[in-house]
């Protein structure tokens, strides 16, 4: 039992209690906004421009985002649903409908994009219609 404790107090001591992080991530936050007001639900995907990792992170109230990404430049999509993808009775794939322009839910026409660099300010996403 004693050998089974230790066992666990090095694991813990090796690799910590929490999520595992990278070191040179950058913390970015904001918000996104629709039409002048805070976007209170959605999501943001962000895709690296070259290969490495990119990210997404939930969309919460007053339209605040956080995320920690590779410094590097980003292309931006932002996703917003009336609800969740479905399938119908025959096994059709039934998307949700977008409660935003659909622009902004494809990387090739979102036009949002975000370089990352250490010191980053808080950033803006500003949709329109």
């Amino acid at each position: 039992m004693a050998a089974a404790i230790l066992c666990v107090l090095g694991f813990v001591a090796a690799y910590g209690c929490g999520r595992p992080t990278r070191t040179g991530l950058v913390e970015v936050n904001g918000t996104v906004t629709w039409d002048g007001h805070p976007l209170e639900k959605g999501g943001l995907v962000f895709g690296p421009t070259v290969n490495r990792g990119g990210g997404s992170a939930a969309i919460g109230s007053a339209g605040r985002f956080r995320i920690a990404l590779d410094p590097g430049e980003y292309v931006v999509v932002v996703r917003c649903t009336d609800g969740p993808d479905r399938m119908d009775d025959q096994g059709n794939y039934i998307p949700a409908k977008s409660l935003i322009p659909e622009k902004y839910t494809d990387a090739k026409t979102s036009g949002l994009a975000l370089s990352v660099a250490p010191g980053i300010k808080p950033v803006e996403f500003v949709l329109v219609r």
